[in-house]
C-alpha cells in the first residue's frame, strides 16, 4: 500500500490492507478509522526492511500495520480508510481508496516534448489509476488525413512517467497518435482514447487535412 493509494478489489474476495512503516523510536500507537470511525480488526507484526541511508542500504526492523477487511462488500467497504501512527517524536497519517475493480482510467498529460526530428517525435504520458489490476498501454499513431491505425507498441505500467521516440516516421507528417490503457475489465467496446497531434521535422507534409 503505497501513501495515498488507491486501490480496486472484486466483490466478495477476500481484502487485506497494510502499510509498513519504520519508525525510531519504537511507534507508541495506531488507529484505522473510516469515516471517523475506528475500526477493530487490526493488528501489527515485526518485519525487515530496507533504509538507504547515504547511498549505503542496510536492513532494520520495521512493523506492518495491518486491517482485515474479510470479504469485500460493495456497500460496507467501499470508501477512504486512513492509518494514523504516532512515536514520541509525532504522528503520520496515510490513507487509501478501496473500490470495486473495474477497467483503468485514462492515462493523463499525454502531449508532445519538443524535441522532434526528420523521423520521430517524442511523447510522455503519466499512468493513472490501474482499476485493481496491472495495467499496460497500447500507443497507436496515423498519418493526417488516413483512417488506419498503426499500433507502435505497448507498455507495462511501472509507476513511474512514460517517454516514449516513435521512430520510423516520413519527414514533414502530421500524425495523429491515440492512447489507451487496458487491464483485465477492459471492454474493448467502450475504449475511452486520448489523442493528440505531431508533426516531423522536413519536407512538406502531403497528408490531406
Amino acid at each position: 500500500m503505497k501513501q495515498d493509494a488507491r486501490v480496486g478489489r472484486e466483490v466478495g474476495g477476500k481484502v487485506t490492507l497494510y502499510r509498513t512503516y519504520y519508525s525510531h523510536p519504537r511507534y507508541t500507537n495506531y488507529t484505522w478509522s473510516r469515516g471517523g470511525q475506528t475500526l477493530a480488526t487490526t493488528r501489527v507484526s515485526d518485519t525487515t526492511i530496507q533504509l538507504n541511508i547515504y547511498g549505503v542500504v542496510v536492513e532494520d526492523r520495521g512493523y506492518n500495520f495491518t486491517l482485515d477487511i474479510g470479504q469485500f462488500d460493495r456497500d460496507r467497504d467501499t470508501g477512504r480508510y486512513s492509518l494514523r501512527v504516532c512515536n514520541p517524536v509525532g504522528c503520520d497519517i496515510s490513507t487509501v481508496e478501496l473500490s470495486v475493480a473495474r477497467p483503468p482510467d485514462e492515462p493523463t498529460q499525454f502531449k508532445v516534448i519538443d524535441n522532434e526530428t526528420t523521423s520521430s517525435v517524442w511523447l510522455t504520458w503519466t499512468p493513472a489509476f490501474d482499476g485493481g489490476y496491472p495495467q499496460e498501454f497500447v500507443l497507436e499513431y496515423r498519418k493526417f488525413g488516413s483512417t488506419t491505425w498503426n499500433v507502435f507498441s505497448t507498455y507495462r505500467d511501472t509507476g513511474k512517467v512514460f517517454v516514449v521516440e516513435v521512430n520510423s516516421l516520413a519527414p514533414g507528417e502530421t500524425y495523429v497518435f491515440r492512447l489507451h490503457a487496458r487491464n483485465a475489465k477492459y471492454d474493448p467496446s467502450r475504449t475511452a482514447f486520448v489523442f493528440l497531434e505531431a508533426k516531423t521535422i522536413g519536407g512538406s507534409a502531403s497528408g490531406e487535412r
